[in-house]
């Protein structure tokens, strides 16, 4: 909380009175955008592993692959550190699938 307090000790008149209306006036929504994005800036940025094998991948570098699944109110996000990782997790979803059914 420390580093809210100096932060807004940084604004000006104007940015605190914007802020101001926006908790006031849309229940922080505004604020709550914002926060929602650097929290995903942050774990898009974050060092991943592949979860197949486990080995760290780098964000910086786009050899790596990433599927996005599940339905559209509960997405995951799977990050694969090459293409054979890939295709087995695949494959024992679908292998899970068939033994569901």
């Amino acid at each position: 909380m420390e580093k809210i307090k100096e932060m807004m000790n940084s604004l000006g008149y104007e940015e605190l009175v914007n802020i101001k209306k926006d908790l006031d006036i849309n229940q922080g929504n505004l604020i709550k955008d914002i926060i929602k994005q650097r929290i995903n800036d942050i774990e898009s940025n974050d060092n991943s592993i592949c979860v197949v094998c486990g080995r760290a991948l780098n964000p910086h570098v786009t050899d790596h692959y990433t599927l996005v699944f599940g339905p559209s109110d509960l997405r995951k996000k799977a990050n694969f550190c090459a293409l054979d990782c890939l295709q087995y997790f695949l494959s024992q979803i679908k292998h899970a699938k068939i033994i569901r059914e």
